[in-house]
């Protein structure tokens, strides 16, 4: 009986060992030189749709009819906006014919989803 209880409490101590290695990373670790602290609409995500986006999501014509260059329309929008950044299924890969954004790019977008999309 002696036997089994040593081999139950050190089992248990390896679990609780390993379960308190984990630790998340900051996103500054996990995306080194990726300014993620003031996330805002007109210094990050703004530029990233002009950069990338505007030149064919802008105008009287839009591509897909979905605006970027406005962030009325890419509220209205960012669902549809997300799933083609993030090249999701069922979602058409953008930008067309060019590189996916970068994933700080799409990180800073998602921490200003997440945080409520303010128009600041």
């Amino acid at each position: 009986m002696r036997k089994i209880s040593i081999i139950l409490l050190f089992a248990s101590s390896l679990l609780v060992f390993s379960l308190s290695s984990c630790y998340n990373e900051s996103e500054e670790e996990l995306y080194p030189g990726c300014d993620t602290s003031n996330v805002t609409y007109r210094s990050s995500i703004a530029n990233v749709f002009a950069a990338n986006c505007n030149s064919c999501h802008s105008g009287e014509n839009p591509s897909a009819g979905i605006v970027t260059a406005n962030y009325d329309d890419v509220v209205n929008n960012i669902s549809r906006i997300m799933g083609s950044i993030s090249h999701q299924a069922g979602y058409k890969p953008m930008p067309k014919d060019g590189n996916m954004l970068t994933n700080c790019e799409i990180m800073r977008i998602d921490i200003w989803v997440t945080k409520g999309m303010s128009n600041n």
